[in-house]
């Protein structure tokens, strides 16, 4: 799992950025990281774009953790 450390959010100011990470980690079935970074963009600016947040909510219902 990757640590979203604060000086990763210094340097990931730009959102393009982060929603490419969250996007990735989306893509590569790391539920916990999208969920970090889902949190950590929505600090920064308020929600991803709907595409992303879609995909987010369906890799999350078709998981099965229950977390």
């Amino acid at each position: 799992m990757r640590e979203w450390s604060p000086r990763i959010l210094m340097q990931a100011r730009n959102p393009a950025i982060l929603a490419e990470e969250l996007e990735n980690a989306i893509n590569e079935q790391r539920l916990e990281d999208a969920l970090k970074g889902y949190e950590n963009y929505k600090q920064l600016e308020d929600f991803p774009r709907k595409s992303l947040v879609n995909k987010l909510i369906s890799v999350l219902a078709y998981a099965g953790d229950l977390k």
